[in-house]
């Protein structure tokens, strides 16, 4: 019984999370390409150019420009998504909630608890 009833506040701890992974994919894809397309807008103005990732970072020139490009893609996604967390954590409400304030209800309930026993 303390099992089945484990098993059933997991089950109720899921839900919905299938939705919020696709909907995270998308989030991604549609990240990467923001930032194929400033990758791409700042390359072909001249703003940057592949000299500034050879020369002053010091990737080494075995690296195509490809992947240069796609490395640079991943650091304004990481940007993107740092953005995004921070504002969620000043807009959310369980965002804002501080850790270790006492109430009288709660975002995880116990699966052991028997409202009904009395013994």
């Amino acid at each position: 019984m303390r099992l089945d009833m484990q098993r059933d506040h997991e089950t109720a701890r899921r839900k919905g999370s299938a939705f919020r992974t696709i909907l995270a994919t998308i989030w991604l894809a549609i990240c990467f390409a923001i930032a194929y397309f400033i990758s791409e807008w700042l390359i072909t103005t001249g703003v940057m150019d592949y000299g500034f990732f050879y020369n002053r970072l010091f990737v080494p020139r075995w690296v195509p420009e490809w992947g240069v490009r796609v490395g640079f893609m991943i650091v304004m996604v990481t940007i993107m998504q740092f953005f995004v967390f921070i504002g969620f954590a000043f807009t959310s409400p369980s965002g804002r909630r501080r850790p270790g304030k006492p109430t009288l209800g709660t975002t995880n309930p116990d699966p052991f608890d028997n409202k009904y026993d009395y013994h």
